[in-house]
């Protein structure tokens, strides 16, 4: 799962800019509201260990 912003799609190739943690956690807790909006909970921990694999993820 990657949390990013979307810069320039060109010929089946897409160019991404990383997104600043802040940033980041703002996006996952606006998917998160969205979600419990539909009815569907998330735990806590599990949101938490989404958000840390992210973060590991883009540092690579």
């Amino acid at each position: 799962m990657y949390i990013c912003n979307m810069k320039k799609i060109s010929k089946n190739t897409v160019f991404i800019t990383p997104v600043r943690p802040t940033e980041r956690k703002f996006i996952l807790d606006s998917m998160i509201a969205s979600f419990r909006i539909e009815g569907i909970f998330i735990p806590e921990a599990k949101v938490q260990a989404i958000y840390a694999r992210v973060n590991e993820k883009l540092k690579k």
